[in-house]
């Protein structure tokens, strides 16, 4: 329990500042409102489609040259090549900001900012499946 001295005085309850100050103050978890059931579904669905993701890079390998374009944002040429194996890193990065954002969302106290979180983490999940699998199926040979 966070405890606070204010002119001499110990006070041992933060629920009696005002809620701005008590967010600066220290980490507080309301049980009464636990984490609802639709945004935990939703961080499990953002997990799956990474896992499945790496998944299929991790098995389409035998099938994807040595070296594909994935950096491009780079100018052309070697810069935006990669090696096979690296075509994991859209979904690993997309992992990193899910549990990122899901555990920044069950300390927060806005309902609406826990969704936009959650609900951000999937469309980056979303945006990077999609451009694993589009390179995959561009360059590979299936």
């Amino acid at each position: 329990m966070l405890s606070l001295t204010l002119r001499g005085k110990r006070k041992n309850s933060p629920e009696k500042l005002p809620s701005k100050i008590r967010g600066f103050v220290g980490v507080q978890i309301d049980k009464s409102r636990p984490f609802p059931t639709s945004l935990k579904r939703v961080i499990l669905i953002s997990v799956f489609l990474n896992i499945a993701s790496i998944l299929f890079v991790i098995t389409a390998q035998r099938k994807l040259p040595p070296e594909l374009p994935l950096f491009y944002g780079l100018a052309e040429g070697e810069e935006q090549l990669a090696k096979a194996f690296l075509l994991t890193l859209p979904a690993l990065v997309s992992l990193g900001m899910t549990c990122l954002n899901s555990v920044i969302s069950f300390f927060w106290e806005n309902e609406f900012l826990r969704e936009v979180l959650i609900l951000t983490s999937l469309g980056i999940t979303i945006l990077s499946t999609i451009a694993t699998i589009k390179i995959a199926f561009l360059i590979g040979s299936f």
